[in-house]
């Protein structure tokens, strides 16, 4: 059981990386045609594209999204080492 704790935390700070560096990437305009960028974002998409559905209702010309999606993720981590 400890072994699968292991991995699903590490796999979720590997999507929370991913995440990062998707943003960053996002700041710079030659970037977003990038084959690293596709990758980050197909990589990415099941989880924030949901909660950009959500956002998008609420949210004016910033996307708080990877925000979001960090928190989240970070609260599945800690739910996961709380009870596994």
């Amino acid at each position: 059981m400890e072994v699968l704790k292991i991995a699903l935390q590490l796999f979720i700070r590997i999507v929370e990386v991913a995440i990062i560096v998707e943003a960053i990437i996002s700041w710079f305009p030659n970037m977003n045609t990038s084959k690293l960028f596709y990758i980050l974002q197909e990589f990415t998409l099941p989880i924030e594209g949901p909660i950009r559905n959500i956002l998008n209702r609420f949210q004016g010309v910033i996307d708080f999204t990877p925000v979001v999606s960090i928190m989240l993720l970070e609260g599945i981590s800690r739910i996961i080492g709380r009870f596994l």
